[in-house]
């Protein structure tokens, strides 16, 4: 999975260049998300449906199952972009958050229709590149709104954006794990699995739940 903010002020361009990205990178057959950040909360669902009325009553998590889509929504502790990202769409090609200016621990694209500020919103180890229209002195590649074919080489080339192969998550939040311990699990794992029947051909992904010991045995 490769992760990429989009970041910028409102009305600067995000929804625009994710959703011709988002097309482009699924007409070359990868499995693409978006994670939309909403510091201010959001309308999920119309007051008084059987839906909204479930999670007003106090329900942890809500889904809504349709023929072709599945929404869930889950009460957290707290929010991080990164860890959403890796719990929820592990097996995703690419996740593209919109949003999220102060989060840690990802790469991040400026998207800007005006000159850049002095003072950046984001470090500059995590950006990542620029998208304007306007000639700007920076040294990060830069890439004009209708250069959505440029920038989705240029996310498929990066390797420095894969997350980790093995995502281990105690009661909802993903724990990080050396390349040798990821190693060690998923050879163990998928050595085990490989053994069952019915397994489909060349799967690409496998989850795995376990449940804890209220003893507090392992």
């Amino acid at each position: 999975m490769k992760l990429v903010g989009f970041i910028g002020w409102s009305d600067s361009g995000k929804t625009t260049v994710i959703e011709g990205l988002v097309k482009e990178l699924r007409g070359r057959g990868y499995r693409v998300a978006v994670l939309k950040h909403c510091p201010h909360g959001f309308d999920w669902d119309k007051k008084g449906t059987d839906s909204a009325r479930i999670w007003a009553a106090g329900a942890q998590g809500v889904a809504l199952v349709g023929p072709d889509q599945v929404a869930f929504l889950e009460r957290v502790a707290e929010v991080n972009l990164k860890q959403i990202a890796e719990l929820y769409f592990p097996d995703y090609d690419f996740v593209l958050i919109e949003g999220g200016k102060e989060a840690v621990g990802f790469k991040k694209i400026m998207v800007t229709k005006e000159e850049l500020p002095q003072d950046l919103p984001v470090s500059s180890g995590e950006l990542l590149a620029v998208i304007s229209n306007e000639p700007l002195h920076i040294d990060k590649p830069v890439f004009r709104f209708d250069q959505l074919i440029e920038l989705a080489d240029f996310l498929s080339q990066r390797e420095d954006l894969e997350r980790p192969a093995v995502v281990l998550s105690i009661e909802g939040r993903p724990l990080p794990l050396k390349p040798f311990v990821q190693e060690i699990l998923s050879g163990a794992v998928w050595g085990i699995v490989k053994k069952l029947k019915k397994l489909p051909e060349r799967p690409r992904w496998l989850r795995l739940y376990l449940k804890g010991d209220r003893e507090g045995k392992s």
